[in-house]
């Protein structure tokens, strides 16, 4: 994976089985790595021109990025670590749906949180995960994230949701 670092704004080099990460923005995500599956309007309306990507890397608040297959160089769903503070970040991801099922969220989130403990220094990154979410809690299980919080909110149709909080912390 290519990954700018938010502190130095140098590049990072690793590599984690099928999967590279490279910083998201508009330019990465249409060219010359084609998203796939990125024909639905949602999907284009999670696109964030070039300038907003690059200043969120140079204010140091979000280090937003693309899951890649290294096989075929495709965007498969995008992931994000938006920093609390100098040592808490939230973790964040999202694979597309022709993607789902292969294994690149967890291998992305084992990805990320490597990084963003050896690279950057965190010592915690959190998870937020919807309680009827089964893909992702399994995500959290396999990258060996922990329950430490639940939250139900009131909607307002009256609805009630639940989200659960996991952290790991830097071993």
């Amino acid at each position: 994976m290519y990954l700018p670092s938010p502190i130095t704004g140098a590049l990072v080099e690793c590599d984690f089985g099928r999967i590279l990460i490279w910083p998201r923005s508009q330019q990465a995500m249409t060219t010359p790595r084609p998203v796939v599956g990125s024909t639905t309007s949602r999907q284009r309306r999670s696109l964030v021109p070039v300038s907003v990507i690059q200043e969120i890397w140079r204010s140091g608040t979000a280090a937003p990025l693309v899951i890649a297959d290294a096989v075929t160089d495709n965007a498969v769903g995008l992931i994000n670590l938006q920093f609390r503070d100098d040592h808490v970040a939230t973790l964040a991801y999202r694979v597309f749906p022709a993607s789902r099922g292969q294994g690149f969220a967890s291998r992305a989130v084992r990805l990320v949180t490597s990084w963003a403990f050896r690279d950057i220094g965190l010592t915690s990154l959190l998870l937020e995960i919807d309680e009827a979410n089964a893909a992702s809690l399994k995500v959290a299980e396999k990258c060996q994230f922990g329950p430490v919080d639940t939250r139900t909110e009131l909607a307002s149709n009256g609805d009630r949701h639940t989200t659960l909080v996991f952290a790991r912390q830097r071993p």
